[in-house]
């Protein structure tokens, strides 16, 4: 289903249902058993490349394998990350379930293993998705005080939203980890443009896989 399966998550809707939606609708890449329980829970800092080059700003985002899918060439969770729109600057909270080539992300920083609530049960790991999408949002709504509108800033940012996130599971942001201060801020990853991009790349007549979308699951 390609990069359209990062969604916005729409705060207004009623919790069930939104819960429902993302179980029926949005989680097929997701397993539904547990392929490896060693990897089970783990949880990484994925940096994504950007033209500048500069570590410092880049993109990032949280993956948890939620069914220890992962493997030497691939990644596979759900992704729970802050994007924004490049002409508004406003915040979006998004989540992703496609497998991603490792070699796509200038750095992946393995944090450790986090296990699913009490509530949920550790063999169903579509539903411990589904709960760590709502604590993403919920990350979210503290961070913007429930605003729809906050703007992309040095406080309000993917990286910021990955350290907020990473003390709800218990861990801290790593100390030999660059990140950003007072004076600098993220680039901006636009999803909807990178979305239309991609739509346009699947329109070309080529037999060869373009990565930039990440979706594909073969090994």
């Amino acid at each position: 289903m390609g990069i359209g399966l990062l969604k916005i998550v729409n705060r207004n809707q009623n919790n069930n249902k939104w819960t429902t939606g993302i179980m029926n609708n949005f989680l097929s890449n997701i397993k539904r058993s547990i392929v490896d329980a060693t990897k089970v829970g783990d949880v990484f800092i994925l940096v994504f490349k950007n033209e500048t080059g500069v570590r410092k700003i880049a993109h990032h985002a949280l993956l948890v394998d939620v069914a220890g899918a992962s493997s030497e060439v691939y990644l596979r969770g759900v992704l729970l990350h802050l994007t924004a729109r490049a002409t508004t600057r406003k915040s979006k909270f998004r989540f992703g379930d496609k497998s991603r080539r490792r070699n796509i992300f200038y750095e992946i920083v393995y944090i450790g293993k986090i296990v699913p609530p009490i509530h949920i049960h550790s063999t169903k790991p579509r539903e411990w998705a589904c709960s760590l999408i709502m604590l993403g949002n919920e990350v979210f709504d503290e961070l913007t005080n429930n605003e729809t509108d906050t703007i992309w800033s040095s406080s309000i940012n993917c990286q910021i939203f990955c350290k907020v996130l990473l003390q709800r599971f218990g861990f801290q942001w790593p100390t030999d980890l660059p990140c950003i201060d007072d004076d600098t801020v993220p680039i901006i990853v636009d999803l909807s443009i990178a979305f239309i991009s991609s739509t346009a790349r699947k329109h070309k007549k080529t037999v060869d896989h373009d990565d930039s979308d990440n979706t594909t699951d073969d090994e």
